[in-house]
């Protein structure tokens, strides 16, 4: 099936009169549980019409359009800075980490400082493109709209308003299941349609409940100042009438603590702080649809006689850590070792671990797009592997530099005079470690004396590192960068040079500096 170049079947089809918020979040689930099921997609802003009828080969989803003017919303904008920062000093949003369900994408929680429950964000619209980790802007669904928590056996009242709502919110988290389904080929009803531009400003919400008009317009336009007044008037009124001195985060903590078989939900308008994780996605790439599509585009390019254009279109690439939705990247942006495999028709590209970042999340796409950064190898090598986890998890394992080193003392090295002069000389007690047997890094010994009265002297002894590491240095910095050492199955990722733990670590038989903190215990 070609879709066309506006992320929609064609309007014969008439599937999105009366869309709404709920369709839209179902909609995303189909389009990602049929990218991830059919593998062969090419993600393509120019394939020509003969491909879809004369020599297909295979699924195309079209993924940008040529007329950028025709391009639907798929998201609500974000709010300014500006907005954002007054709806915080008043109380009308909320600061919050955003989490991803690795079960199911499409529930997220964000944990606010002071209130005991997390939030939950059902759904990719009310995600609003937050990635893993970010640091967002919410705001808090009416109470009517919260769902009960799961394993709640509490009772709902069958003339509360948001019955349907909260099933709908169940139904949406069923799990990865609902995602991942199985789905050999695109239908037109398949409901994989873009609503109408303006189904972010109707009365329901993406649980399928009516909301307030003025809540609605507040969440999704960037005034939305009149809606907050709606959520924190059911704080202020559900908290008790002694709310008027509370703060919002303290009347949402009291509305939160008084409905505990609740589960209070929110929408992302902003993201005030991105997450490291959206430069540092691992995943493979998709380019088994690319190479075939191509082979049609020559065809119909010689045809034409025109020159084909090679550095179209898109690849899809699916992270490896489910938390991450699948991501566009465009070929003109490939590596060129990639580029000529592609060419080539390579298709063990796909084999391939490959690093990327976020580049964009436009309102109009789907999902966002991305650059690959790095390639690691085969996916089975178990070296691909480590370094994959490495990138992944922002440890540094390149060498040292030549001015870290030169921070160094000269080898070979004693211990000064004059240093010796003004420390405490332990060296005449039997001070131990407890290491395994090729332990290299002794950073810490003991000591036991027995004292008159039955008092023991325990002595805790550390390596002195910072007589070597001076502030400031580029030694220091690059150590807190590194943070600290990292062990693997076979080697080991250290924080400092080699050489600096030879001569700071607590050997057997050598002079060392050390701090150490002495404990007087009776029995």
């Amino acid at each position: 099936v070609v879709l066309n170049g506006h992320h929609q079947l064609p309007k014969d089809y008439n599937a999105c009169s009366h869309a709404n918020e709920r369709m839209i979040d179902e909609d995303l689930q189909n389009q990602l549980s049929l990218t991830h099921e059919i593998k062969e997609v090419m993600f393509s802003n120019s394939v020509p019409e003969q491909a879809a009828s004369e020599e297909s080969a295979g699924p195309v989803l079209v993924a940008r359009p040529v007329d950028c003017q025709a391009r639907k919303k798929c998201f609500p904008p974000y709010w300014s800075a500006e907005a954002v920062s007054k709806a915080l000093e008043k109380g009308e949003l909320f600061r919050a980490l955003f989490r991803v369900n690795a079960h199911n994408r499409l529930e997220a929680y964000c944990k606010i400082d002071g209130v005991q429950t997390d939030v939950l964000i059902s759904g990719a619209a009310a995600q609003n493109r937050a990635i893993e980790g970010d640091v967002v802007a919410i705001v808090i669904d009416p109470p009517s709209l919260w769902p009960r928590m799961k394993g709640s056996s509490e009772t709902l009242n069958n003339s509360t308003p948001h019955n349907n709502g909260v099933a709908d919110v169940q139904a949406c988290l069923k799990g990865k299941s609902k995602l991942d389904s199985e789905c050999e080929y695109v239908h037109p009803n398949n409901n994989m349609v873009l609503p109408e531009e303006d189904t972010y400003f109707d009365n329901e919400s993406s649980s399928g409940a009516i909301l307030d008009n003025s809540l609605v317009n507040g969440v999704l336009d960037n005034g939305y100042i009149s809606g907050c007044h709606s959520s924190v008037s059911d704080f202020a009124r559900l908290s008790g009438d002694a709310n008027d001195s509370m703060s919002s985060l303290e009347k949402l903590s009291t509305l939160v603590s008084s409905l505990p078989s609740k589960r209070p939900t929110g929408k992302v308008v902003a993201v005030i702080e991105r997450s490291l994780r959206r430069d540092r996605i691992v995943g493979f790439l998709s380019v088994k649809q690319w190479i075939y599509s191509r082979e049609s585009r020559k065809k119909t390019a010689r045809k034409n006689k025109n020159h084909p254009d090679l550095n179209c279109g898109y690849i899809l690439l699916t992270p490896t850590d489910p938390k991450f939705t699948k991501m566009m990247v465009p070929v003109r942006n490939l590596p060129g070792s990639i580029k000529k495999r592609l060419e080539a028709g390579d298709l063990t590209i796909e084999s391939d671990l490959v690093a990327a970042k976020v580049v964009d999340w436009a309102e109009d796409s789907y999902i966002p797009d991305a650059c690959v950064t790095e390639i690691f190898g085969r996916g089975s090598d178990v070296q691909a592997q480590i370094a994959a986890i490495l990138f992944e998890n922002a440890i540094d394992a390149s060498e040292f530099s030549s001015e870290v080193l030169s921070c160094l003392p000269r080898s070979p090295w004693d211990i000064p005079e004059d240093e010796l002069q003004r420390r405490r000389d332990l060296r005449n007690l039997c001070i131990f470690t407890i290491d395994p047997p090729g332990a290299t890094d002794l950073d810490d010994a003991l000591s036991v004396e027995r004292l008159s009265n039955g008092v023991f002297r325990v002595g805790v002894h550390i390596t002195d590192v910072s007589y070597f590491v001076l502030p400031d240095t580029a030694l220091d910095i690059d150590a807190q960068i590194r943070s600290t050492s990292v062990y693997l199955l076979r080697r080991k990722l250290p924080m400092l040079p080699s050489m600096l733990s030879d001569l700071a670590s607590l050997n057997p038989g050598v002079d060392r500096l050390a701090f150490t903190i002495f404990w007087d215990i009776n029995s």
